[in-house]
Parts: structure tokens; sequence; C-alpha cells
């Protein structure tokens, strides 16, 4: 049976933080239980584990997918490529002196990138 880790680092600077995925206002952890049992079928066990980690203080979580970023799994969308502002202005973060445009993280996890995420992770 394949498995499929779903983790929640809680920054230490604020452990009381609960996770929440702003579109539908339910738990990560309730949505890793239903992958679960929606890919129970193809023989894949979806587990879930929430503990304090030193992470980035501007950062409340930081969710990997069998030890991926969920912006390795479910990138978002390089801005630098459309928006024309500079990284300052739009939020994200150059990379390499800004050369090779933005980098972008999720500061809010909703349940359809959550998901996704777990899919992928479960057919890599």
């Amino acid at each position: 049976m394949k498995e499929v880790k779903v983790k929640i680092l809680k920054n230490a600077y604020n452990p009381g933080a609960m996770p929440i995925c702003p579109d539908t206002g339910r738990h990560p952890k309730l949505v890793a239980s239903e992958m679960n049992k929606l890919l129970k079928e193809d023989n894949i066990e979806v587990s879930y584990e929430e503990k304090e980690a030193e992470i980035p203080k501007n950062l409340l979580f930081l969710i990997t997918v069998n030890d991926k970023t969920l912006e390795e799994l479910v990138p978002l969308p390089d801005p630098s490529k459309y928006c024309g502002m500079s990284c300052d202005s739009c939020g994200g973060i150059s990379s390499s002196g800004g050369s090779q445009g933005c980098v972008r993280g999720y500061n809010e996890v909703p349940e359809s990138v959550l998901r996704l995420a777990i899919k992928k992770a479960a057919f890599l």
C-alpha cells in the first residue's frame, strides 16, 4: 500500500493558530481523512500529522505532502510573466536576484489545492 503523508508544520512562535482552508472553512485533517477514504480503493493510505516546527516567522503554517511543499506539487502562477510589477509590489519573493521571476508561496491553503496536492503525490 502506498502512503501519502500530509504534514502541517505549525510555527513555534504561534503554536495556538489553527489551520483552516479559507474556501470551505474546514480543517486540513478532515480533508486528509476524506481523501484517505476516497483513495483506499486505489490502495493508497493518506495520513495526517501536525507538529510545531521552526519555520519562517512570517508563516503560520507550512504544509507538506510526502515532504514536498504545496508549491512544488501545485505551483502558483508566476506573476512576473504577466503582472509587470516588482516582487515588492505583488508580495512575491525575488529568486536569484530577480532574474528568474517570482517565487510565491501559499499564505492560506484552499481545500481544492490540498486535495490536488494529495492526488498528485498519490499518483507520482
